[in-house]
Parts: structure tokens; C-alpha cells; sequence
């Protein structure tokens, strides 16, 4: 007795209708495997030159920056040349300015008045002004001290008011305690101040000798 065999168009119909669904599943897969695959070497690729670009730019920053050092090496080490001469020229200059003054002891304590009250005030860029103030200093004290220029009893106490008011701003609280607070090149402007307008006796033998021990070489000073 044969068997009948029924074939369901439905069965094949659902079938294919699998394949079809996961065959487009599949190319949704692949093609989406392309796509990131792309993606990620086209980033691969942009972050490669990215560092490229970066390490060249770093080497070149590298360069920049060594190059620049040495400039500023070389013009630190050029500095102390150039103010030596500069500090020549300006001293000549002022000391030739002392020499034609009408009153060189005057002008001399109008420029320290100004210094120390600047020193009281509290004023910025005192290093400049301190330096500027000791050319003239330097340059006019020894015509005072030699005899050159007469000092009027008024420009005496002009001087002894000025130096009394540095005292107090040049070292510790009051100005006591010798050199405390105070570099050699102020000490030393402050004493020629002191010998130059012959005011040792207006102040304690004791702090000017500190004075001189710590910060000045004793001749010229004693």
C-alpha cells in the first residue's frame, strides 16, 4: 500500500521567508562589520598622523624652547658686560654734572631727601633709584670732602636731618642693631653721607663702626 506524501506550499513559503530574513540579518551584520571596520581604521589612521603631527610639533616646541634658553643665556651673560660699560658712561656723565653744579652739596642732598622718602613711602623699583643715587653720591662726596665746594651751615643740617631720617628706615625697628636689614652698597652711600658732610658726630661711634665692619672696608671711614 503506497504512502501519500503532502507537500504544504505554506511550510516552504515560511521557509524561505527564514532564509530571506536572516540572509538580510546577515548582510545587516556584514555590512555593519564593514562599516565599524572603516571607521575604526580610518580613526587608527587620523589618530597615527594626529601623533605624528603632535611628536613634530613637541620636537619642534623642543627646538623653539632650547634655542630660546640659550638667547636668554647668553643675554643674562651679556648683561654685567653691558652694565659695566653703561655704569662707566653714567658715572662719567654724572661726574662731569657734579662738577659744573653751582651747589654740588646741595643737589646731593636734594637726591638723597628724595631716596629716603621713597625709602619711607615704601616705594617699588628702589633697586634703580638706590643704584642712580649712589653714582651721584660716589661722584660729588670727594669735591665736598676736598675742600672745592663750601658746605653752608643750612645745607649741613639739610644733610644731618636727611641721613638721621635713612637711619631710621635703613635698619632694624628705630635703625638700631648696626647693619641689620641694609646691603654694603646702601651702608656704604649712607657713611660717605656721614664723612662727607662731617656728620660722625651726630650719630654713636658704635653703629657707624658696625657699619664698617660688617658691610665697608674701614679706610676711608675710621
Amino acid at each position: 500500500m503506497g504512502t501519500d506524501y503532502v507537500i504544504s506550499n505554506d511550510r516552504f513559503k515560511n521557509f524561505f521567508n527564514q532564509l530571506e530574513t536572516r540572509k538580510s540579518v546577515l548582510t545587516t551584520i556584514t555590512q555593519l562589520h564593514k562599516t565599524l571596520t572603516d571607521r575604526f581604521v580610518s580613526l587608527e589612521q587620523s589618530l597615527s598622523e594626529k601623533s605624528q603631527t603632535l611628536d613634530s610639533q613637541i620636537e619642534e616646541f623642543d627646538e623653539k624652547t632650547k634655542k630660546a634658553l640659550e638667547s636668554l643665556e647668553n643675554r643674562e651673560n651679556a648683561i654685567p658686560e653691558r652694565e659695566r660699560k653703561e655704569s662707566a658712561v653714567l658715572r662719567a656723565e654724572i661726574a662731569a654734572a657734579v662738577e659744573e653744579a653751582v651747589d654740588a652739596a646741595g643737589m646731593v642732598v636734594e637726591v638723597v631727601e628724595k631716596f629716603v622718602e621713597m625709602k619711607v613711602e615704601g616705594k617699588s623699583g628702589m633697586a634703580d633709584r638706590r643704584w642712580a643715587v649712589g653714582m651721584v653720591i660716589q661722584a660729588a662726596v670727594p669735591v665736598v670732602e676736598g675742600g672745592g665746594v663750601v658746605v653752608a651751615r643750612s645745607v649741613r643740617e639739610r644733610a644731618a636731618a636727611a641721613v638721621e631720617k635713612w637711619k631710621g628706615v635703613m635698619g632694624g625697628e628705630g635703625g638700631e642693631g648696626g647693619g641689620s636689614g641694609v646691603g654694603a652698597g646702601e651702608a656704604t652711600m649712607f657713611l660717605q653721607m656721614v664723612v662727607g658732610y662731617g656728620l660722625k658726630e651726630r650719630f654713636e661711634e658704635e653703629y657707624l663702626r658696625k657699619l664698617v665692619v660688617e658691610f665697608c672696608d674701614e679706610e676711608g671711614y675710621g
